[in-house]
């Protein structure tokens, strides 16, 4: 499978969770993400009533017919883990519906371009990559396109 089918599997994912993040070489940045869905089973738990919730609440998990991808990108100029909870877009940033995204444009790019010396001629033209999981919001920026690999497909192995 291509990167490009990768890509369109990740796009039709509607929960990740990070599972793991960090660099196997220095400047590369590699990122676990896995498929989450809401459980068939509702969540019983003393913080669903002291919300005062009624109906019937599902918790949103990883299991195992789950989706996982690694996804690595090489020589990255910044990245930026951000807890999902303060995450917040820009008016100028277009948000495609994926959980994974590609910016030409963006807050963080302009950010990049005051504080770095990074630039169109070195290392060359940048892309953001943004990847939208429960409880984080992973912005990569580099001038490769990361490589993407699917690590399991549940029962489709």
């Amino acid at each position: 499978m291509n990167v490009i089918e990768h890509l369109e599997l990740i796009s039709r994912v509607k929960y990740f969770y990070l599972a793991k993040i960090g660099e196997p070489r220095d400047n590369d940045l590699q990122i676990i993400i896995e498929e989450a869905s809401a459980s068939l089973n509702p969540a019983r738990d003393k913080l669903v009533e002291s919300l005062g919730i009624k109906g019937s609440v599902f918790p949103i998990e990883s299991g195992p017919d789950s989706l996982t991808f690694k996804i690595t990108w090489q020589h990255y100029v910044s990245y930026c883990v951000t807890n999902e909870s303060y995450a917040k877009g820009e008016a100028k940033e277009k948000r495609p519906a994926s959980l994974f995204r590609i910016y030409e444009s963006s807050a963080f790019l302009d950010f990049l371009e005051k504080s770095t010396i990074a630039n169109p001629d070195y290392p060359g033209p940048l892309k953001h990559y943004e990847v939208v999981c429960l409880n984080h919001v992973i912005d990569v920026v580099g001038p490769n396109d990361p490589l993407v690999t699917c690590l399991s497909r549940g029962d489709s192995n």
